[in-house]
C-alpha cells in the first residue's frame, strides 16, 4: 500500500473491508476516440524511474511502448 502523504490508507482499508465495488466508466467516448475508453477500462502501466546523472525522471519511452500494448 502506497506511504505517501497524499494516499489515505483508512480509505483503501475501508474499501477493501467493505467490498467496495468497483466503479464504472460514467462517459463512453465516440468510437473515434476508442483509445479513451480502452485507457479508462484497463489498468495502466507501471511506471519506472530512470537516472540520468543526479537526476531522477520517469521513463517515458518505456511507459509509451507499455501503453501502447494496453491499446492493443
Amino acid at each position: 500500500m502506497p506511504s505517501h502523504k497524499t494516499f489515505l490508507q483508512e480509505f483503501e482499508k475501508w474499501q477493501v473491508h467493505n467490498q467496495f465495488p468497483q466503479g464504472q466508466q460514467f462517459y463512453i467516448y465516440p468510437q473515434d476516440m476508442v483509445d479513451a475508453n480502452k485507457i479508462l477500462k484497463n489498468e495502466l502501466p507501471r511506471i519506472h524511474i530512470e537516472k540520468s546523472g543526479r537526476n531522477l525522471g520517469i521513463d517515458v519511452d518505456r511507459f509509451a511502448v507499455d501503453l501502447a500494448k494496453v491499446l492493443k
